[in-house]
């Protein structure tokens, strides 16, 4: 009988089809869980503001762990290993995180004055609070706290405010419709007797739980981090020659975390109950995910990089020597800054919007599966066309629309058509940051030089996108923080084009040529690090 290889279409490369299941099942575990971490903080009692902190500094950890990663292998020439090892620890990380107990919160009360029916509240003593209203409430991101009237009745309120002892609610005619006082003050009444009650958490810094869970995430987030860029990297040299089809390897990862994301949110609701959210299915199905794939890494042909260094540092400093990669690298970072502020705040914003969950899902399934897929699957041919440089271009013209976009939209549901450009942000930057560290590296030297991007991309990039969104958004709001990030989107594009542009005629006088130094990628694919036996060993690479 046929082997189910004998079922697949000529055009279709059989020895690639391990590469396409690993992207399939690493992606589809990290949809498991890598939408959750920062709201299991929230539920185990954490404040907003120590989890900004968190998420904004936790890239910073994958700046100095990626290139040791990167390092480590292109010296022991054995990615699989490495690949497994990090694999291994980033399902103890995430397990950690998903039992992490909750912080125990401490409730601190002060009486004061409620007048109806415009419900504002005025302390008696404010001191009593100060802790817990350190956290500074705004309407985006109220303080919960309880209020309690003299007959004993207690109802939710959400604190936006507060200047000096007067206390502003989100919804202070709700508040005096809850208790039902809106008829005393008819009668004459000025004011009641209330108590505010207010979680203290400005000393959670000295919980173990506390600490218990930011460890965790900081290596759970690093360990994620660093497998995407080291796994690129090692596709790349199995690729060789043909590293241009690294999209079309990927973009199976894109399909599988289109589909994971939702089954997995309606396992999540199936296990919640009524004030309890349980994400723990999300940490089983992804530490199902991650064993597959470490079944299918170690029954692979040993991964590894291309050729060894000699003279390592020596190469990797001469590489920096070279302006088109300084350049390269100075716009990835920007474009991780870009991204970061999408990644941590465009929920936040579609959520002030009044989007809906469902509506809120159905952007990542426009971008993921509708856009990002064949963007993936066509990446080769944008790249050998258009090359690197230009590829990051269009990448900040789609920020600019899906950020302008977004700015000046009023009906939520708008938003699926502005994300069609969305979509296509991050197929276009991944795909040419990847090949061109493949491309530009020498030998001995890819795996270093894809770990110095990726830092840039997620680790400097996008912690400065999640301490500049999150400053923004506090002081101007999430519309203009949008259109000026847009704003500024379009003149990346036209600086980036001008730098290509630039570094292109200074190669070309420098050599004495019309021909420029810098070239597409079809054309310097061809670089000196493929290994022929990675050839022998994976098939030819001109199919799928």
């Amino acid at each position: 009988m046929a082997g189910c290889g004998d079922c697949l279409p000529a055009s279709v490369n059989r020895s690639l089809l391990p590469l396409k299941l690993h992207f399939f099942l690493y992606l589809a575990a990290q949809a498991c869980v890598y939408a959750y971490l920062a709201v299991i903080g929230r539920q185990n009692g954490i404040s907003a503001a120590n989890i900004a902190v968190i998420f904004g500094f936790t890239p910073l950890a994958a700046v100095l762990f990626k290139p040791v990663c990167g390092y480590i292998i292109d010296r022991t020439q054995n990615a699989t290993g490495v690949i497994l090892a990090l694999q291994f620890f980033l399902i103890v990380s995430h397990a950690v995180v998903f039992f992490s107990p909750a912080l125990v919160v401490q409730m601190s009360a002060s009486r004061g004055l409620l007048n109806c029916p415009d419900g504002t509240f005025v302390l008696q003593d404010r001191r009593v609070l100060d802790s817990c209203l350190a956290s500074f409430p705004t309407a985006s991101a109220p303080l919960q706290c309880n209020l309690t009237f003299p007959t004993d009745h207690a109802t939710s309120v959400d604190v936006n405010a507060v200047r000096g002892t007067s206390v502003t609610f989100q919804n202070a005619t709700g508040v005096c419709q809850a208790l039902d006082v809106v008829s005393k003050v008819a009668k004459g009444d000025q004011g009641f007797n209330c108590t505010l009650s207010c979680p203290c958490d400005a000393d959670n810094a000295a919980q173990g739980s506390f600490w218990f869970y930011t460890v965790s995430v900081v290596i759970a987030w690093t360990l994620t981090a660093t497998l995407f860029t080291v796994t690129d990297a090692a596709v790349c040299e199995v690729l060789g020659e043909n590293v241009n089809a690294f999209g079309r390897q990927r973009l199976w990862g894109t399909i599988s975390w289109g589909v994971t994301s939702p089954l997995v949110g309606f396992f999540i609701d199936q296990a919640s109950t009524v004030g309890h959210t349980d994400y723990t299915p999300g940490f089983y199905v992804f530490a199902a995910f991650i064993l597959l794939d470490m079944a299918l890494i170690a029954y692979m042909p040993r991964l590894r990089t291309a050729d060894l260094s000699v003279n390592f540092f020596r190469d990797i400093t001469k590489l920096f020597c070279s302006v088109e990669v300084v350049t390269f690298t100075f716009w990835t970072f920007i474009v991780g800054a870009l991204i970061g502020v999408i990644w941590s705040f465009g929920t936040w914003f579609l959520e002030d919007l009044g989007a809906s969950k469902l509506l809120i899902g159905l952007t990542a399934t426009v971008m993921s599966l509708g856009i990002e897929l064949p963007l993936f699957f066509v990446s080769r041919n944008i790249l050998e066309r258009i090359g690197y440089f230009f590829s990051y271009s269009i990448t900040f013209l789609c920020f600019a629309i899906k950020f302008i976009g977004y700015s000046f939209v009023r009906n939520a549901w708008y938003v699926l058509i502005i994300d069609i450009a969305g979509g296509a942000i991050f197929p276009l930057a991944y795909s040419a940051m990847t090949v061109f560290a493949k491309s530009v590296a020498t030998p001995g030297t890819s795996a270093s030089m894809l770990c110095i991007l990726g830092a840039s991309f997620e680790g400097l990039g996008v912690a400065a996108g999640n301490l500049l969104g999150g400053m923004s958004f506090d002081q101007i709001g999430g519309r203009l923080t949008f259109r000026y990030l847009g704003y500024a989107s379009v003149v990346c594009s036209v600086c980036c084009t001008a730098t290509y542009l630039a570094i292109r005629g200074r190669n070309a006088a420098r050599h004495g040529s019309e021909t420029p130094v810098l070239k597409t990628p079809a054309e310097t694919s061809g670089n000196g690090t493929f290994n022929e036996a990675s050839r022998i060993n994976w098939g030819e690479h001109s199919r799928l």
